[in-house]
């Protein structure tokens, strides 16, 4: 996902289901190493307010690529889009 199209997801979708105020669900199909999910649920914790719950379902076909997103740890190389605020939390 390209970061336009990842600020069009946030304000056209994440954004309309917080509002919405009752629980979602978002699915990130063919996850790889798991950047995509975690990208989402960073964003919908940094929506303003309160939000309902939101469940995240992440899938690969690849056990490898979800043994590597399931641990969470990415290169600096990975994160060089990521603002240093969140990289901080």
């Amino acid at each position: 996902m390209s970061p336009d199209e990842f600020d069009a997801f946030l304000s056209e979708v994440l954004l309309r289901l917080a509002e919405k105020g009752t629980p979602a669900a978002v699915w990130s199909a063919g996850c790889a190493a798991g950047e995509e999910p975690y990208s989402l649920r960073i964003a919908w914790e940094e929506l303003p307010g309160k939000k309902p719950p939101l469940r995240l379902l992440a899938t690969d076909i690849d056990a490898v690529s979800l043994e590597r997103a399931a641990a969470g740890r990415y290169p600096e190389s990975s994160l060089r889009e990521v603002p240093d605020a969140l990289r901080r939390k």
